[in-house]
């Protein structure tokens, strides 16, 4: 049985000058599928990544009913003050809910590399932002003040 795998394979390692075309082709085809694959798994790897360093496990997002993501998403005015009430909320120090109503849009602008047209994300957050989103910083100028009309 073993002579017969060697003699096979030897058959055929020996031909291959005669089908050299067709060998190339076998050989592209499977690297290409190796390739394919691997960018697949390494996309998977980045999700995998992307999502497990995101978010926090002390903070809660809320959309409406049969919203898939923030952006599909809003709340009333009434229904942010029931959530707002809501028991086993955290508190500060003043026994106030630590809510932040934010707001999350897709607007056109200009890229400042290429000044091409671009969609970009904006977020409008509430007085609580910085306390709920740990990372947040202002680069530049500085945090709004409510009912001063900025």
């Amino acid at each position: 049985m073993l002579k017969q795998i060697i003699a096979l394979t030897l058959m055929n390692i020996r031909s291959i000058p005669q089908r050299w075309g067709m060998s190339l082709a076998t050989v592209i085809s499977v690297a290409l599928v190796v390739g394919v694959l691997l960018a697949f798994m390494a996309m998977a790897n980045g999700f995998i990544a992307t999502m497990s360093g995101s978010g926090a496990t002390d903070v809660a997002m809320i959309l409406r009913k049969g919203a898939q993501a923030e952006l599909n998403s809003g709340i009333s005015g009434s229904q942010l003050r029931l959530i707002r009430e809501a028991p086993g909320l955290y508190r500060d120090k003043n026994g106030d809910t630590v809510v932040s109503a934010e707001l999350y849009v897709i607007t056109d602008g200009l890229k400042r590399s290429t000044m091409t047209e671009a969609n970009l994300p904006l977020r409008g957050v509430g007085k609580n932002a910085m306390q709920l989103r740990k990372g947040m910083k202002i680069t530049q100028g500085n945090m709004f003040a409510e009912g001063s009309n900025e």
